[in-house]
């Protein structure tokens, strides 16, 4: 079942473009491609970030270099934002659902 845009923020997994406003948003389908870049992104409970203290963490850290690095979990993926002076980048990748976690 795919959320309302009125009810999340959704942002582009490649180059974190908010999607809300783009011409014609819509999570109906189950995806949507990103005005800015032509990314592929899954707008399903799938990619839906919990609120941050629950299980879905979000964690920053500072290099020397001044180069930020945020790392958020959602059910599918892991994904690495890093912003710094030669620009800004995401990657992620797939999560394990088999791996199990002690809670």
């Amino acid at each position: 079942m795919s959320h309302s845009n009125d009810n999340y923020d959704w942002h582009c997994d490649n180059c974190n473009a908010y999607m809300n406003d783009q011409p014609g948003f819509t999570t109906k389908n189950g995806t949507w491609v990103c005005a800015e870049c032509g990314a592929v992104n899954d707008v399903t409970n799938n990619n839906i970030v919990p609120a941050e203290g629950s299980k879905g963490y979000v964690f920053e850290t500072e290099y020397d270099d001044g180069t930020t690095e945020k790392i958020r979990f959602t059910k599918t993926r892991e994904v690495h934002e890093f912003d710094g002076k030669n620009g800004r980048i995401n990657i992620w990748k797939r999560r394990d659902e088999r791996r199990q976690c002690d809670e």
